[in-house]
């Protein structure tokens, strides 16, 4: 039907007739530069929708559509791109939310990490790039953390930004940075932890990205065990590993910078006590002299002097004493202790621990190489007036293998006896000539534990006597250029030898 309208230019009015043509809604355009006027009215004036109708909601100040079903606004969802803070531990804080295409009227939400949305209860839009929300009256909780955090226009488009917010505090190191203990090479950690506490009573992790050391771990409780093995070269030193403890609650993180000196048990010091002297030549440790030990089973370390060179070293010097004429090693130093362990300068046997102990020579041998085991015996002896020379015997079985037990030990100093022990190999001047096939017995015997004379293994009689008296008590074999028989000895056991004075000494290793 017609539709009347009245046409105004200021000038003339006319009435003008509309007709209303299907072809006028089909594909319709509108040109010009400065726009087409939709319907404008609040959301309570939309009335008798239908698909497709559009307006301008003048409460909202949007467009809207109508989609069959509802009105939806036509806008740019927002966008969050950060807040701070990023933590929070009580109610009503203020958060400022950071971002693009904030609208008056929007609101907030903390979202959990179970999906529990928690309002906020106040909202202030500061600008289309600001906002600022406060926390809930009641504490977000740690155990939902980390929240999203959403923001929805009015338009009920929403941006996201997830997992911005914690509501925990960070752990707190309790171990203090630096160093935190040394470890020794080959050596089971005993006690050694780095640790951290969550204000939060959250369970702590303790992780690291850059804790190498062969045979060590660091675990999650922070405790570090294993044994090192890295097996690089010695250093005097020792070697410090640093690395950086991470400590995390599951959200929040702190990193603290460590490091562990890694030591060699050397026998430098009481701290360092090697388990025996071998141990500290298989170092690469080539020097002779005083070094702490320490075998299983004693109670502190002693300061021991130790034998490096001969006879490929390792060797614990248990008894030292300037012989003169027909003096030996006597067997009642066995099981006694005086003087203090040197090389060439005194009288000693036996050691002091750290604490005062007494251990007599018995006693290192039971430590080191056990009352019921075999081991390796080595003597020498420093000729300082009638003549110079230093020479040593070493006695294995024929592979090289210890074979003096405890017992032969002993004899070997009480002498006149007849063990009978057989197969004893004989290593001279440093393993410069050998003897096989000799045994311990008396030194009338015919087959005993050898003498070099003159270079030549040509003797089979003991060194010295056991208790400083007759040829019924003579020992171990040293000897060179007819020394050192006792003075009381014959021209053809290599005639006197009164006042001829001799270090003598003995040493044990397993």
């Amino acid at each position: 039907m017609p539709i009347s309208r009245i046409k105004t230019d200021g000038i003339n009015d006319s009435a003008v007739t509309l007709v209303k043509t299907d072809s006028l809604f089909v594909n319709t355009e509108i040109s010009g530069t400065e726009g087409a006027r939709m319907p404008n009215g609040t959301t309570a004036q939309r009335a008798s929708a239908q698909s497709g109708d559009i307006r301008f909601n003048s409460t909202l100040t949007l467009m809207e559509y109508y989609d069959g079903v509802q009105w939806k606004s036509i806008d740019s969802p927002p966008t969050v791109s950060s807040i701070s803070p990023t933590t929070v531990t009580t109610a009503n804080t203020n958060i400022t939310i950071s971002g693009l295409n904030f609208q008056s009227g929007a609101t907030v939400k903390f979202i959990g990490n179970d999906g529990t949305e928690y309002n906020s209860p106040s909202v202030t839009v500061n600008s289309n790039t600001e906002i600022v929300a406060t926390t809930p009256a009641s504490a977000l909780t740690v155990a939902n953390e980390p929240y999203d955090i959403q923001v929805t226009n009015i338009s009920q488009l929403s941006g996201v930004l997830s997992d911005a917010l914690d509501a925990g505090a960070t752990p707190t190191w309790t171990t203090a940075a630096g160093n935190i203990g040394t470890i020794y090479e080959d050596q089971s950690i005993s006690s050694l932890s780095i640790t951290a506490t969550d204000a939060d009573g959250q369970s702590v992790a303790i992780t690291s990205s850059d804790f190498s050391i062969t045979g060590v771990t660091l675990n999650s409780d922070g405790t570090i065990t294993g044994t090192p093995n890295v097996n690089d070269t010695y250093a005097s030193g020792g070697v410090t590993h640093t690395f950086d403890g991470v400590a995390s609650d599951g959200t929040n993180t702190a990193t603290r910078t460590f490091n562990i000196l890694r030591r060699w048990l050397d026998g430098s010091t009481s701290a360092l006590a090697a388990p025996d002297a071998q141990s500290i030549r298989d170092l690469g440790i080539t020097t002779s002299g005083m070094y702490y030990l320490k075998a299983s089973g004693m109670g502190h370390p002693a300061q021991m002097y130790c034998e490096m060179s001969n006879y490929g070293g390792g060797w614990i010097y248990v008894m030292q004493r300037q012989c003169v004429g027909d003096n030996g090693l006597p067997g009642s130093w066995l099981t006694g202790k005086s003087g203090t362990p040197n090389h060439a300068t005194s009288n000693f046997y036996g050691v002091t621990d750290t604490n005062g102990t007494n251990l007599s020579p018995d006693d290192i041998w039971n430590y080191f190489i056990g009352s019921s085991t075999a081991g390796k015996v080595y003597f020498r002896e420093i000729q300082t007036s009638g003549g110079s020379y230093d020479e040593s015997q070493m006695y294995t079985d024929a592979s090289d293998n210890a074979i003096i037990d405890k017992s032969n030990w002993s004899k070997l100093f009480y002498g006149n006896h007849a063990d009978g022990t057989t197969g004893v190999k004989v290593h001279f001047d440093n393993g410069a000539q050998t003897a096989t096939g000799k045994q311990i017995e008396t030194w009338s015997s015919a087959n005993v534990l050898v003498t070099i004379n003159n270079g030549a293994v040509d003797q089979n009689i003991y060194f010295c006597n056991g208790e400083d008296g007759g040829d019924a008590n003579w020992m171990f074999g040293l000897m060179k250029g007819g020394t050192p028989y006792p003075g009381s000895a014959n021209a053809a056991n290599g005639g006197a030898r009164g006042g001829i004075t001799r270090w003598g000494i003995a040493a044990i290793k397993a």
